[in-house]
Order: C-alpha cells, then sequence, then structure tokens
C-alpha cells in the first residue's frame, strides 16, 4: 500500500500523515512540484529525503511500478531502510 502526497507545507499535517504511514510500512510518494512555493515545499523534501516522485511526465511510469514494484529499480530501492526516514 502506498500513500501519495501531492500537496504539503514542511509543517503541514500531510507530513504527520506521511510520518505515520511510513510507520506501518507503506511506500510514500509525493509530487515533484517544478514550481517553487509554500505547498510545494513538504512534497519537495519529502522527495529530497527519498520519497518515491511523481510528475506529470512521468506518471506512466508511476502507474506501472504501482502495478510492478519489482520491476523498477528506484521503486525497489525506496523504502523503510530508504533515507525517508532522516526527514522525521
Amino acid at each position: 500500500m502506498a500513500t501519495i502526497v501531492m500537496e504539503s507545507t514542511i509543517g503541514d499535517v500531510s507530513m504527520r500523515t506521511a510520518k505515520f504511514a511510513l510507520e506501518q510500512g507503506r511506500f510514500i510518494c509525493a509530487y515533484d512540484w517544478q514550481s517553487n512555493g509554500e505547498l510545494n515545499e513538504g512534497t519537495r523534501e519529502l522527495v529530497k529525503h527519498g520519497a518515491y516522485p511523481i510528475t506529470a511526465e512521468c506518471l506512466d511510469t508511476f502507474i506501472q511500478a504501482l502495478m510492478e514494484p519489482e520491476a523498477d529499480e528506484k521503486f525497489r530501492k525506496v523504502g523503510l531502510d530508504g533515507e525517508q526516514m532522516d526527514l522525521f
């Protein structure tokens, strides 16, 4: 099961949701916004610390990775032992 964060400030409740999801063994994904803005800071920080990045350009790849996680190297590398826990 995955948790996807689309928008979040650094101190937003979405960041706490991502933390709880990670503690429950869920895969964390975040939309990698290319624009600057307060609502993008949290998702960029999640991606920086290992969340699987989602962009409009790679949405097909992301859906395929969800369907067959063992086929996508980056999808396999992101997990509970990844850098995501450094965020919390």
